[in-house]
C-alpha cells in the first residue's frame, strides 16, 4: 500500500505533512500542518501511518 503521507521541506527550516493524494498540507483540528521542525513531522507521520517509517515519507524537494 503506498504511503498516503509525505515529509516536504519549506523554505527555511521548516516541513510540512503532505497528503498524496492532494498535494496539500494535512490539517488537525483545523490547523494546517506546517511550520514544524522535522522531529515534530516524523512524529505525526508515525501516528498517522504507524506502518510507515519516517526516513520512507521523506521528501526534500523545497517549494
Amino acid at each position: 500500500m503506498p504511503n498516503r503521507f509525505t515529509i516536504r521541506q519549506e523554505p527555511g527550516q521548516s516541513w510540512s505533512v503532505i497528503r498524496q493524494d492532494t498535494d496539500k498540507p494535512i490539517t488537525l483540528a483545523g490547523i494546517p500542518q506546517t511550520g514544524l521542525d522535522l522531529e515534530e513531522a516524523e512524529r505525526l507521520i508515525e501516528r498517522l501511518d504507524p506502518n510507515v517509517r519516517p526516513n520512507e515519507a521523506l521528501s526534500t524537494v523545497q517549494h
